[in-house]
C-alpha cells in the first residue's frame, strides 16, 4: 500500500476521498495548470478595475464607486490568495468521468501523478 497524502494505491485500486477507482479504468492524469493561471488573471483584472472604481470615487465622490473599489478589492485579494496558495489540482480522466484531486504541494502533486501513471502502466500488463 503506498499512501501519498490524499490519495492511496493498493493493489491496483486508487483510493481517493472514500472512493476507490481501479486503475485499468483510469485514462489518464494531469496536474491542472491552467487553474492558477486563471486566478492570477482575474486577480490583476479585478486589481485593475478596484483601481478604476477608486479613482472615479475621488474624482466624483459617488458612494456606489466607492463600494465597487472595496469590492473589488476583496475580490482580488481572495483571488491572489487563491493563486499563491500551495493546493495543486490534479484532473484523473475514468470511464468517461472526471476525478478532481487537491495536492497539499506541487511536490506531492507530482508524486501523485507520477504513482498512479506507473499503476495505470502496471494495470495494464496484468
Amino acid at each position: 500500500m503506498l499512501d501519498l497524502g490524499p490519495v492511496s494505491i493498493s493493489g491496483g485500486i486508487i483510493s481517493y476521498n472514500g472512493n476507490n477507482y481501479p486503475a485499468s479504468r483510469v485514462d489518464s492524469i494531469n496536474i491542472d495548470h491552467s487553474q492558477k493561471t486563471k486566478s492570477a488573471i482575474g486577480s490583476g483584472i479585478s486589481w485593475i478595475l478596484g483601481f478604476l472604481y477608486a479613482v472615479d470615487f475621488y474624482g466624483s465622490g459617488k458612494q456606489f464607486s466607492l463600494l465597487a473599489a472595496g469590492v473589488f478589492f476583496m475580490f482580488a485579494v481572495w483571488l491572489l490568495i487563491i493563486t499563491l496558495s500551495q493546493k495543486t489540482i490534479l484532473k484523473m480522466k475514468t470511464a468517461g468521468r472526471s476525478v478532481v484531486i487537491k495536492a497539499p504541494t506541487r511536490a506531492a502533486s507530482e508524486q501523485i501523478r507520477d504513482a498512479i501513471s506507473k499503476e495505470i502502466v502496471e494495470s495494464g500488463r496484468r
